[in-house]
C-alpha cells in the first residue's frame, strides 16, 4: 500500500473502480462472497459504464467523507444489492428505495430517481 500510495496521482482524479471490482469477483471461489471497496470519495468512478457485470454485493467504505457522498459510490452500492459505510453510519436499505423516496446519510438528503441520487440539502 505504501508504494501505491508513493505512485499515486496519476493525473486525473476518476478513477477505474469497477475494473477493481471485476478483476477481484473473477477470483472469487465462493458464491456467497461479497466484494469491498475502499472508495476515495472525492473520484468519481471513470468505468462506471461497466457496473452491471458486477454480479455480488459491493460494500462501499466511503474515505474522505465531507459532508455529501460521492453519487457513484452510493450507486454501486444500490446497484449491486451492497451497502455505504462512513465513519458516522452503516447503511444497508439502499434497495429498499423506491423512485421519488429520499434517504438521509451523515445529515445530507439524498433524492432516489430513476437509479440514481442526488443531493438535496444538508442539516447543519
Amino acid at each position: 500500500m505504501y508504494i501505491a500510495m508513493q505512485n499515486g496521482g496519476g493525473g486525473d482524479a476518476p478513477e477505474n473502480d469497477i475494473e477493481a471490482l471485476l478483476r477481484a469477483q473473477e477470483k472469487m471461489v465462493s458464491d456467497t462472497s461479497q466484494l469491498i471497496l475502499l472508495a476515495d470519495n472525492y473520484s468519481p468512478v471513470k468505468d462506471i459504464s461497466l457496473l452491471n457485470d458486477i454480479n455480488r454485493p459491493v460494500r462501499v467504505i466511503i474515505c474522505g467523507e465531507n459532508g455529501f457522498l460521492n453519487m457513484d459510490c452510493l450507486e454501486i452500492a444500490y446497484k449491486t444489492g451492497g451497502s455505504i459505510h462512513t465513519i458516522e453510519e452503516d447503511i444497508y436499505n439502499l434497495t429498499n428505495l423506491h423512485d421519488g423516496e429520499s434517504i438521509t446519510i451523515n445529515g445530507t438528503v439524498y433524492q432516489f430517481m430513476k437509479g440514481k441520487f442526488f443531493p438535496l440539502s444538508r442539516k447543519m
